[in-house]
């Protein structure tokens, strides 16, 4: 067990050590410039350290059995004994860390982050954190979409909702902050998401469903060659709700990955207890109207073309 000199909590691995320490809420003195010296203790830059100065040692005692070397072979050559031997100062090469990869300080077998200095066990987990921290910008920042494309869906059929936003966001980060958020609006988070995955950017000619009469919940949802009326919405209910629970589970499995396979980079910033309570509570007949209800009257305010 590693123990935090600062705040004294134990660590398992020296890696869960050196990234709370390297978090953005320091438990040191964050005005003290530099680099806290037990990050540098556990990046091996001690290590490196010795080397460079065994390096120097090596060099200087090289260049002074050249420069020694050199001035007897001049004094036999000339047949004269000068009375001082006057040698140039040997010269030492001087590493020097910014003119050095800073994955090289480090143990080679170790891969290393050069934007914020975490040892990875694989170089697969430093890629994919490269991934989805550092091509991002930090904080809430959430690209735009990319346009529906012929690969959206344009039924209402079962289906993996996380891959489809994914495939919106272009980002990893971006698509788990936007379903944290839904799941921390609940009832119109939800109808959001759904909203976003089916209708959003299309023409209302090309929506999955189309809403005839809302009070007496006439929907008609679509199917390759026919329209078809959902009675009572239990299709819309069943389908759509299956969806988006499979979506917020998915959710909380890459929350636990990135969890165990990025050094808590992202587990601080959700409430996994309080998420799958809520998937829980997507059981319940009355909720899942309810959020039904929401999507087809922020569908409704659309104007759609008659059936035909």
């Amino acid at each position: 067990m590693l123990t935090c000199p600062f705040c004294q909590h134990t660590f398992s691995t020296k890696q869960r050590l050196l990234s709370h320490l390297s978090r953005a809420n320091k438990c040191y003195d964050i005005n003290q410039p530099g680099v806290s010296q037990i990050v540098l203790n556990l990046l091996g830059f001690n290590q490196a350290t010795q080397k460079k100065k065994k390096f120097m040692v090596e060099n200087e005692e090289s260049d002074s059995c050249l420069t020694s070397a050199t001035s007897t072979t001049n004094v036999v050559s000339s047949g004269t004994i000068p009375d001082t031997i006057t040698t140039s100062p040997p010269t030492a090469v001087i590493l020097s860390i910014k003119d050095k990869d800073v994955s090289t300080l480090v143990n080679q077998d170790e891969p290393v982050c050069p934007f914020c200095m975490q040892i990875f066990g694989c170089q697969e987990n430093l890629a994919r954190h490269q991934r989805t921290v550092h091509q991002q910008h930090p904080d809430n920042y959430i690209p735009s979409p990319v346009s529906p494309s012929d690969e959206s869906p344009k039924y209402i059929v079962n289906e993996n909702l996380y891959n489809i936003l994914l495939h919106q966001f272009e980002s990893e980060m971006a698509t788990l902050k936007y379903i944290r958020n839904c799941v921390q609006n609940k009832t119109r988070g939800g109808s959001d998401l759904l909203y976003r995955i089916y209708f959003e950017g299309r023409n209302p000619h090309e929506y999955p469903l189309e809403v005839i009469d809302i009070k007496s919940k006439k929907v008609y949802y679509r199917r390759p060659n026919d329209m078809v009326l959902d009675d009572n919405l239990c299709y819309l209910k069943s389908i759509l709700i299956e969806n988006l629970r499979n979506c917020y589970l998915h959710f909380c499995h890459q929350i636990i990955s990135s969890n165990l396979e990025d050094n808590d980079v992202l587990f601080d910033e959700y409430d996994l207890r309080e998420i799958q309570r809520y998937v829980m509570e997507l059981s319940d007949d009355k909720k899942k109207e309810r959020l039904i209800m929401g999507l087809l009257e922020r569908v409704s305010k659309v104007k759609s073309p008659h059936r035909s």
